[in-house]
């Protein structure tokens, strides 16, 4: 087949069947594409309508005017609600919300431990001291102001134990959540004259080269987690909790649970679950570890 115009542009030595062929491939090609552009355009005029479904383009602007109005709206409520919370915040830390109680015995012939001390504190450590001394004779209250933390007048030691406790408390959680545990407020660290116990991250820690076992920090102690052990002891309990196994769970992950597995692998007998958790008679223990061992919670050094 001879072609004046394939002659022009040099193609007339070429098959005339591959230039169909590479049409014919061209053609399916654009076909191909001219399809996925008529699909993509059915899904966008689908997109568009369901846009415009229920109303007018003239009319479109006016909604989108009044979104942008509803959102500036809902900003200046939020900003409103914002400064409202702040208020309240404020005021909240002027209310009472930390509790310290402790009863007590005020005569060695009244039992029962029908007195009590209570304090009441704010976010700020500003409230009062309610001392109610129950007699044979009557029931007599003082009352003791507390500011920052500090009562300008002397305090009883039932009222330093109830003070410190109200610090230390947690609201919604209790004292630090575990009412077993140190509250960190350093009556043993102001009573002891060896400067052998410090609070480290909130927890009172025992020099056990400067302590000279005098027992003065057991005394204060407000939890009585504190106990006099031999300088070479063998192994300790680092809890005193005496809450059930499912509670100590709840609101701690290192406390001891009374599952008793220590007490049965001692071969000494030196160990014990009593009200809930473990404690070792430092007479019998022989320093196995076996105890320390078999504790899940790890607590036992």
């Amino acid at each position: 087949m001879n072609s004046e115009i394939l002659k022009q542009i040099g193609l007339d030595t070429i098959d005339p069947g591959i230039i169909i062929l590479a049409l014919t491939f061209l053609v399916i090609v654009l076909t191909v594409v001219v399809i996925i552009g008529i699909v993509q355009n059915s899904k966008l005029k689908k997109k568009y309508n369901k846009f415009m479904q229920g109303t007018k383009a003239a009319s479109l602007e006016s909604q989108i005017q009044s979104l942008i109005k509803n959102v500036n709206d809902l900003n200046a409520t939020a900003d409103n609600h914002e400064d409202r919370l702040v208020k309240i915040f404020k005021k909240h830390e002027s209310s009472y919300q930390k509790l310290g109680l402790i009863k007590y015995d005020a005569f060695k012939e009244m039992g029962g431990m029908l007195s009590c001390c209570i304090c009441i504190l704010d976010e700020n450590n500003n409230g009062i001291i309610m001392n109610n001394v129950h007699s044979s004779t009557g029931c007599y209250s003082y009352t003791k102001r507390v500011k920052k933390g500090v009562c300008e007048l002397d305090l009883s030691p039932e009222e330093k134990i109830s003070l410190d406790k109200a610090m230390a408390y947690v609201p919604g959680g209790g004292p630090k959540a575990c009412s077993y545990g140190c509250m960190g407020f350093g009556s043993c660290v102001k009573a002891c004259p060896f400067d052998a116990i410090h609070i480290v991250d909130g927890v009172a820690l025992v020099d056990k080269e400067a302590c000279k076992a005098c027992g003065k920090c057991v005394a204060v102690c407000p939890n009585h987690l504190i106990e006099l052990i031999p300088y070479d002891f063998g192994h300790a309990v680092r809890c005193h909790n005496n809450d059930k196994g499912k509670d100590v769970m709840s609101v701690c992950k290192v406390g001891c649970i009374g599952c008793h597995k220590c007490e049965k692998v001692c071969e000494s007998d030196a160990i014990h679950v009593d009200g809930f958790f473990a404690h070792i008679d430092q007479d019998k223990c022989t320093s196995c570890g076996k105890c320390a061992e078999a504790c899940p919670r790890k607590i036992i050094l």
